[in-house]
């Protein structure tokens, strides 16, 4: 599972990198990252 940290290495890339690699990657690595702590922030 993804960290928090890599989620901000991953947004310390080149903008040119980032935008490549950002829409395939990002989404699915964010909700993997995040929705575990907002669910448990929800409940």
């Amino acid at each position: 599972m993804p960290t928090t940290d890599q989620m901000s290495r991953t947004a310390r890339l080149p903008p040119w990198l980032l935008n490549l690699v950002a829409p395939v990657v990002g989404p699915r690595r964010y909700r993997q990252t995040y929705l575990p702590l907002r669910n448990a922030a929800l409940s």
